[in-house]
């Protein structure tokens, strides 16, 4: 019974962490990384910054993750301990961090840079570049 009650109530911890990830300190970083983001565009940060305010960014997506592990670490124990599935329904959506934070949007934005100075060669047919 001890063990049901401790597992139950790390399950809850886990559950809050992730709320407050989800809630708080994701969007605060994303929010960060947008406005350095912004003083870079307008040269009042250097690049360092910006990378800076994004590994950090990083760092709680990692952390995330590792709080949505255990979450399910905790799961499976109370599990164990219960002998059988719980009757307490899955938390809600555990997105992984979307896939602009992986790779920003218009990451093809430069895509064009391999085309700078070449020269388009005349078909062996003859007709005009």
């Amino acid at each position: 019974e001890q063990a049901v009650r401790s597992g139950l109530a790390r399950l809850q911890t886990q559950q809050e962490i992730i709320d407050a990830f989800r809630q708080a300190l994701m969007p605060q970083r994303q929010a960060i990384v947008a406005r350095e983001q912004e003083r870079y565009n307008f040269m009042l940060v250097g690049a360092f910054e910006l990378i800076e305010a994004r590994r950090h960014e990083f760092d709680t997506y990692q952390a995330y993750i590792e709080a949505v592990r255990d979450y399910w670490l905790a799961h499976a124990a109370l599990e164990r301990a219960i002998g059988g599935a719980l009757p307490l329904p899955p938390p809600q959506d555990f997105t992984p961090p979307a896939a602009e934070i992986i790779e920003p949007s218009g990451g093809d934005a430069h895509a064009h840079h391999g085309q700078h100075g070449a020269a388009k060669a005349p078909s062996a047919q003859g007709d005009e570049p």
